[in-house]
């Protein structure tokens, strides 16, 4: 049960892992515009710095 268990843990794992690793660049690129969006969307509707 515990073999189970932890062999089911650690398959997803090194999936999610992999996934990362393989979409890093395209990961990084996509949060750094989200982050200059968010920047001048907060620049126009909110001027006053939270």
């Amino acid at each position: 049960m515990r073999r189970k268990g932890l062999r089911g843990s650690t398959s997803p794992g090194r999936r999610f892992v992999f996934f990362l690793g393989r979409n890093y660049l395209k990961s990084a690129r996509i949060a750094s515009l989200l982050q200059q969006f968010a920047e001048e969307y907060l620049a126009v509707f909110a001027p006053e710095p939270l």
